[in-house]
C-alpha cells in the first residue's frame, strides 16, 4: 500500500470545495437555510486525528527499534494504517467541504461571527484529521534500511 499523495488530497480538496459551495446555492436558491455545520462535528475530526496518532505510537516504536518496544500484532498494524488511509481521505474532503462553505458565507452582504467559527472549528478539524493520518502513515513505513526483503515486503512498504 503506498502513501496517500499529495495530488489525491488536493483533488479531495477541490470536489470537497466544489460540493460544499454549490450544496449551499442550491439549499439558499430553493428556499432552504443554508448548512452550517455543527460545532461537534469539527472537534470530533480532530479528536479522530489525535487518536490515529496514539494508536500508531507502538508501531512507531516498534519500527525505529526501539528497546522496550513490544512486538506489534499485524494484524493491529494493519488496521491502524487502513485507518490512516481512509482518514486522510476523508479529512481532505471534509476540509474542502468546509473551505467551500466558508467561500459562500464570505460572499454573503451580511456577514456575522458565529458561522465563521462554525466552519473555521470544523476547517481546523478537518486539517488535524488529515494531518493525523499522514503522519500515522509515515510512522506506519518500514524503514528503507530493514533487511525485511526475504520475508516480502519492499523497502518503504506501509507495516
Amino acid at each position: 500500500m503506498k502513501h496517500t499523495g499529495f495530488s489525491t488530497l488536493l483533488t479531495l480538496v477541490v470536489i470537497g470545495g466544489v460540493l460544499g459551495w454549490s450544496t449551499q446555492v442550491a439549499l439558499v436558491a430553493t428556499g432552504f437555510p443554508s448548512f452550517l455545520p455543527p460545532v461537534t462535528f469539527g472537534v470530533a475530526l480532530g479528536l479522530v486525528g489525535v487518536l490515529l496518532v496514539i494508536l500508531a505510537r507502538p508501531i512507531r516504536r516498534f519500527v525505529m527499534r526501539a528497546p522496550q518496544a513490544n512486538p506489534v500484532d499485524a494484524l493491529y498494524a494493519t488496521r491502524v494504517v487502513l485507518l490512516a488511509k481512509a482518514s486522510a481521505v476523508t479529512g481532505a474532503f471534509f476540509a474542502g467541504v468546509a473551505s467551500g462553505i466558508l467561500v459562500w458565507v464570505v460572499s454573503r452582504p451580511v456577514l456575522t461571527s458565529q458561522p465563521l467559527v462554525l466552519i473555521g472549528i470544523s476547517l481546523a478539524g478537518a486539517i488535524l484529521l488529515t494531518v493525523g493520518a499522514l503522519i500515522t502513515q509515515r510512522w506506519c513505513t518500514i524503514p528503507p534500511e530493514s533487511n525485511d526483503t526475504q520475508s516480502g515486503t519492499q523497502e518503504g512498504d506501509i507495516a
